[in-house]
């Protein structure tokens, strides 16, 4: 881990914990005072139904002694009571009223003047068909005594409720801004300097990546030519050096030259192909994906005969969105792969399937070839490495690592399954529709480093 990484490891996970600590107190804060107004609400809606409950007793005592009822229904006087004597214990021995009575000595006198006119009431009630008209005067300054004195408990209980809620919203308010300045000096002080280091570390890295495609356009553009003309001087030496009776090892050795002039030539053209791709953005079109594979067998046709193989294409998808000049490259140097490492005694035989589903397109291709080592595939799609070969038929090292690089910049994955002397199969999966997320983040590379190209600039 690097002295960077180090010095602000602690610092960021310190920072971290403080502010998940500091959300979490302003959220258990959040549900007290949520849980305050939903107990206060119930209180308010149970001393309500207390004063509709005093109102019916006092209601249905003074119906008993109206010249025009029948009968006093006595028991239903002593169920209202005994629902309103409830209803008062409730409210007496509730959480957050016995918190307010232990701080204020006027709401216990209240609570207590509520009790004793229950009382009263009580005695009062049990009799309600024989009471007099002195008895009944009683009770009804008895229950309005009461209402009045609720009326006070409850205006004392919500302005001690809303005293304690002010509390809160004030704690919460500061936990706030609190969280926020936390918030503001770990951006300030440690993912600032983050950033700074990431930012650095991406315009290094960016620098690194336009020296490489600018060493790579060298290598593979400006050794061109130089390339070409000694090819171009050992043809042309050939004729005259035959006449003058060239020894075998000095034909041996001309022919060495030849072949190595030849193989950097096709080094060289293939590394001029690989930074084609890398440094453009695909053009999503929609392809024709039969007469693509039909046009690469009809060029290679020769090369077919050649090797007296055979290319069968299956079902396959027949329109597909791809970059129509990469989707030819993929394909032709998989062609090219599945012919050339074909076994001695055997004719290679090359099947292309294919099918889609309702997010890829799916791709297979299949030969008889030599097959490839459990040892080799971990290695298939680095650049310049070739697979071992008996004879002279190995490769630039920039065909499969070229194909991968095409199916990624189309967003999607490749395997390879392979036993050696059994044949190769490569799958392809290609997405149906390239995020335009993607697609952006990829043009916006390529724009940034085209101009710092040699190629850009010449054009």
């Amino acid at each position: 881990m690097s002295a960077f990484a180090t010095k602000y490891r602690s610092a960021y996970f310190l920072a971290i914990l403080a502010t998940l600590l500091l959300v979490g107190s302003t959220q258990v804060f959040i549900q007290r005072s949520l849980e305050e107004k939903s107990a206060d609400a119930y209180l308010i809606n149970i001393s309500g139904r207390q004063r509709m409950l005093s109102q019916r007793i006092l209601q249905q005592v003074f119906q008993c002694h109206l010249p025009t009822t029948m009968n006093c229904d006595q028991a239903s006087i002593t169920q209202l009571f005994e629902e309103w004597r409830n209803t008062n214990r409730f409210i007496v021995n509730h959480p957050n009223v016995r918190t307010e009575v232990e701080q204020s000595l006027d709401l216990r006198v209240m609570l207590a003047e509520l009790q004793e006119r229950i009382n009263t009431a009580n005695a009062l009630t049990r009799h309600a068909a024989t009471l007099n008209e002195d008895e009944l005067a009683l009770l009804h300054d008895n229950q309005m005594t009461f209402l009045s004195t609720m009326d006070k408990v409850v205006r004392q209980l919500e302005e001690a409720s809303s005293a304690k809620l002010e509390r809160l919203a004030f704690i919460e308010m500061m936990l706030a801004l609190l969280t926020i300045l936390v918030i503001a000096l770990e951006v300030m002080l440690i993912f600032r300097p983050i950033i700074q280091r990431l930012i650095a570390q991406n315009a290094a890295l960016q620098t690194s990546q336009q020296l490489i495609k600018q060493y790579t356009y060298v290598a593979s553009s400006d050794l061109r030519q130089p390339i070409r003309n000694i090819v171009k001087s050992i043809l042309q030496l050939r004729p005259s050096l035959s006449q003058k009776g060239v020894s075998l090892p000095d034909r041996t050795s001309l022919e060495a030259i030849e072949q190595n002039a030849l193989k950097a030539q096709a080094i060289s053209r293939d590394l001029v192909t690989y930074t084609e791709v890398m440094t453009k953005a695909p053009d999503i079109k929609t392809v024709d994906f039969w007469e693509l594979l039909n046009g690469l067998v009809q060029r290679m046709e020769e090369h077919i005969h050649q090797v007296r193989g055979t290319v069968n294409i299956g079902n396959i998808p027949r329109k597909v969105k791809v970059d129509n000049k990469q989707f030819q490259l993929l394909w032709q140097h998989l062609l090219q792969n599945a012919l050339q490492y074909h076994q001695a005694s055997v004719p290679p035989q090359v099947t292309i399937t294919g099918h889609q589903d309702e997010t890829h397109w799916h791709f297979r291709i299949t030969d008889n070839g030599r097959g490839i080592s459990p040892a080799e595939q971990e290695n298939l799609f680095v650049l310049f490495r070739r697979v071992q070969s008996p004879d002279s038929t190995q490769g630039t090292g920039l065909g499969l690592p070229l194909v991968k690089q095409i199916v990624a910049r189309h967003g999607g994955d490749i395997s390879i399954e392979s036993t050696v002397n059994a044949g190769t199969t490569i799958r392809i999966e290609i997405p149906r529709q390239v995020t335009a997320t993607k697609l952006r983040a990829i043009k916006a590379v390529v724009e940034a480093n085209e101009a710092s190209t040699p190629a850009s600039k010449a054009q």
